[in-house]
């Protein structure tokens, strides 16, 4: 799917990425860097100013410093800014003006989740705004309709709906899958329920999408033993983004029910098939907070970005622990 269709010589100076998806902002903002450097980014020309890490603290004069200077090595230099959501107000309004004065060649890319954050912007024009929702199932399935035929291949629509189900929506995983299943077929030109049956075969019990499972099924036994089966197969990165887009799309779905009071058609019909299933892993997350959830998960990602590999299986071990601590007792109220 091509989320930038404009020629590069009509590129904007500024955009704003918006995805609650970390895999789409990903994606639109390397179709973007694409775009201007001529399919060949270069690392040297892009700066990164990152608000989550907030040991370092950000100086608005260093920004406006490299937006007024140029790179080095190349014509063009890209400046991305993120999380938007991680910006208070008041620094956001300054970053914001400085979009009316950006030299030629210079390039501002704002990523974010949260697009409400700047729905009352006047000084953003919505040609600038790029937002990929992936709430919606519909969404996801049609980017890899089109990523599909992007390597020349077709697939079905039941065997794209059984991968994406099987995958929790979670886009690293069904890409992982696509991936492995365009390279078993080779020549063959569409992708049938039968082909993904063969990629898995008996690596299944012992696979990602089990390891999900046992968690969000709060079977702790299982969870452990996949764990070991599994940990040196896989990046830890990936496990660990695995396992949160799986455990955010449960509390979607009880944030439909409690919120939104969605009936159980309305959920599936607004998540997929596989929101059947998640509608029922809601109880195991009964008397649990989002954020009880995510400081668990961000304390392991803090661990595995400070530790070698031989380490990891502690911290996952750590973290799958203090999980199932949480969802197995009912202290808090959601």
């Amino acid at each position: 799917m091509q989320f930038i269709t404009t020629d590069k010589n009509k590129l904007e100076n500024y955009y704003f990425i918006i995805s609650n998806e970390l895999f789409f902002l990903i994606e639109i903002k390397n179709q973007i860097l694409h775009k201007i450097f001529d399919g060949n980014p270069d690392n040297s020309a892009i700066v990164v100013f990152d608000y989550r890490e907030k040991e370092e603290l950000i100086d608005i004069d260093d920004i406006k410093g490299e937006i007024k200077t140029g790179s080095l090595f190349s014509e063009k230099k890209v400046i991305i800014i993120k999380p938007i959501e991680d910006i208070d107000s008041k620094t956001l309004d300054k970053l914001l003006s400085f979009l009316n004065d950006i030299p030629e060649n210079m390039y501002l890319l704002f990523l974010g989740k949260e697009l409400k954050k700047i729905s009352n912007k006047k000084v953003i024009l919505p040609k600038n705004i790029i937002h990929f929702n992936s709430n919606d199932s519909k969404n996801i399935k049609k980017y890899f309709y089109e990523y599909i035929k992007k390597n020349k291949k077709n697939i079905d629509d039941n065997t794209l709906d059984l991968i994406c189900n099987e995958a929790n929506f979670d886009p690293f995983l069904i890409k992982n899958e696509l991936d492995k299943i365009t390279f078993y077929i080779a020549d063959k030109k569409v992708i049938e329920i039968e082909d993904f049956n063969e990629v898995k075969g008996i690596e299944k019990e012992y696979d990602i999408w089990a390891l999900i499972n046992a968690i969000c099924n709060n079977d702790e036994k299982k969870a452990f033993f996949i764990l070991e089966k599994i940990h040196e197969n896989f990046e830890p990165e990936f496990i660990l983004g695995s396992i949160f887009n799986s455990i955010k799309r449960i509390f979607n779905v009880i944030y439909y029910i409690r919120v939104k009071n969605f009936s159980k058609n309305e959920i599936i019909n607004k998540m997929g098939k596989n929101a059947y299933y998640l509608i029922n892993q809601t109880k195991n997350f009964e008397g649990v907070t989002y954020a009880d959830i995510i400081d668990i998960l961000k304390e392991a990602d803090s661990k595995i970005k400070l530790s070698n590999r031989k380490e990891i299986k502690i911290i996952f071990t750590i973290m799958l622990e203090k999980i199932f601590e949480k969802i197995s007792k009912n202290k808090t109220k959601l």
